[in-house]
């Protein structure tokens, strides 16, 4: 038997008052009998027989202060239910899922995000920022490996600057091509290997990192292994 929360404020509210009682039990059993979602089929006598009584259905959604619309198909739609009810629906939680997919098949899922629901997160910015959360954990996570570090992955400045990249339109393979090139610059090298941080690798210099030349066979970087003192000047003087 599904269960939902029921407005204690409901009676109190100055459109449910004027009502009248044929009315006011509509409401109510509309609210009873609507979907997960707040979408109900139209039964109309049906619900006379349970309200024992002639509700004025044809203005009646316009007398409830827009909580009731009438959509295209003829179904009648509880505007604020879905607020009401589940309060920040995520994609990630599972009894969300049906929501969301019983809005989607109404037609409802991007209207209920532009703002009937103004309290409810779009699902798809949740699920990008759930994306970038395991890129930076994967980056990071990385990073510690190759660098023998321990950076937190749930790290605001480490996110900061892994999520200015990837805006900028980087992969994670770029950042791991970055960390490779960096730490074979600077992992033996006393004065550079505190520079293998987020906030340097990540910084303003990421694309120089990135496309810095290599030399043949021998792994050896132009960039790093032979301007190591001129490299660690230049980050003295920013950090």
């Amino acid at each position: 038997m599904a269960k939902r929360f029921i407005d204690t404020e409901l009676w109190d509210r100055e459109w449910f008052m004027i009502l009248n009682t044929a009315d006011k039990c509509a409401v109510l059993y509309v609210l009873g009998k609507c979907d997960c979602v707040g979408v109900w089929k139209p039964n109309f006598s049906l619900a006379e027989f349970y309200i024992k009584g002639k509700p004025e259905w044809a203005t009646l959604p316009k007398r409830t202060g827009n909580n009731i619309e009438i959509l295209p198909n003829g179904k009648w739609f509880l505007v604020f239910f879905c607020e009401f009810q589940y309060g920040i629906l995520s994609p990630n939680c599972k009894p969300h899922t049906r929501y969301i997919r019983d809005l989607k098949s109404h037609g409802l899922f991007k209207r209920v995000m532009k703002g009937y629901d103004r309290n409810i997160v779009p699902a798809e910015v949740i699920e990008q920022g759930v994306k970038k959360e395991n890129k930076v954990k994967e980056i990071i996570l990385y990073l510690n490996e190759r660098a023998n570090t321990n950076f937190k992955y749930n790290s605001k400045t480490s996110a900061r600057f892994i999520n200015a990249r990837i805006n900028d339109g980087y992969s994670i393979e770029d950042f791991k091509k970055v960390i490779e090139i960096k730490c074979n610059d600077w992992v033996n090298d006393s004065k550079m290997i505190k520079y293998l941080r987020p906030e340097t690798l990540f910084g303003n210099k990421f694309d120089g990192y990135l496309n810095q030349k290599t030399a043949g066979k021998g792994g050896l970087k132009s960039y790093g292994s032979k301007k190591g003192s001129d490299e660690y000047s230049e980050l003295g003087r920013q950090v």
